[in-house]
């Protein structure tokens, strides 16, 4: 839950970008499209300061409960090729 709230923040705060082509970083290859950020490791899903989201405790606690939900009523395998 954690690392997609990083990953796919509520609020756009600005602080992500796209490439707009293919760019080498070292021996690395990022192609064209690929979202990049400039501290990944930050986790800030609802910003921060005065003007964070008001909702977050709610919004946390819907994440929680619809995973136990999913945990409790379905039945979760890999795929055989993973």
């Amino acid at each position: 839950v954690q690392e997609s709230m990083r990953m796919l923040p509520v609020l756009a705060d600005g602080t992500n970008r796209t490439t707009v082509r293919d760019t080498w970083l070292g021996r690395h290859l990022i192609p064209r499209g690929t979202m990049v950020w400039a501290r990944a490791k930050r986790f800030l899903p609802f910003s921060a300061g005065t003007r964070d989201c008001v909702g977050q405790s709610l919004a946390r606690m819907n994440y929680t409960t619809t995973v136990a939900m999913l945990l409790a009523h379905f039945k979760f395998q890999l795929t055989p090729e993973v």
